[in-house]
């Protein structure tokens, strides 16, 4: 898994910004970019697997992670996947996992807003239907519960040969 949110830039990709929270260039240094899930999947609604796996925004050799993958890190505790900063409620011993997980909130459409900067994050896996996302308290798979144009981060995982 990258250790870092993806931060690339493609036509749809936003960067947090909010009253409380409006220096973008701050936002995207730290949390990077959020995505609909049709830049997710690079630029399509139904990604075609390559050799297995769905690049979409991802670079070369990395994949949109898969309903595996996603649950095989799951297995670990919102605390072992959490950075040790910037969430609202520190954790102790957090992010032991390496994970680092960062609460750069998400892009509500059906508000037209920012939420949660600092309490939880939500990630693309490689179907519209493999989100999963991490609060300061817990962790979960959210499986049908992901609206497409909603923003969310992007973490890839490396191809295996």
């Amino acid at each position: 898994w990258m250790a870092e949110n993806l931060r690339t830039m493609t036509p749809n990709a936003m960067v947090y910004r909010s009253a409380l929270s409006p220096d973008t260039v701050a936002n995207l240094a730290t949390y990077g970019r959020l995505y609909t899930w049709f830049d997710a999947a690079g630029g399509t609604n139904n990604p075609e697997p390559i050799v297995g796996y769905v690049r979409g925004v991802c670079p070369n050799g990395w994949h949109l992670p898969t309903a595996k993958e996603i649950n095989v890190l799951m297995t670990n505790s919102s605390d072992a996947l959490r950075s040790e900063s910037y969430w609202a409620i520190p954790a102790e011993g957090a992010n032991s996992t390496g994970f680092n997980a960062l609460p750069a909130g998400y892009y509500n459409a059906a508000a037209q807003r920012f939420e949660g900067l600092h309490s939880t994050t939500l990630f693309h896996g490689d179907t519209p239907s493999s989100l999963f996302s991490l609060e300061y308290y817990c962790c979960k798979i959210l499986p049908d519960q992901q609206t497409l144009q909603n923003g969310y981060s992007v973490r890839c995982v490396k191809d295996c040969e």
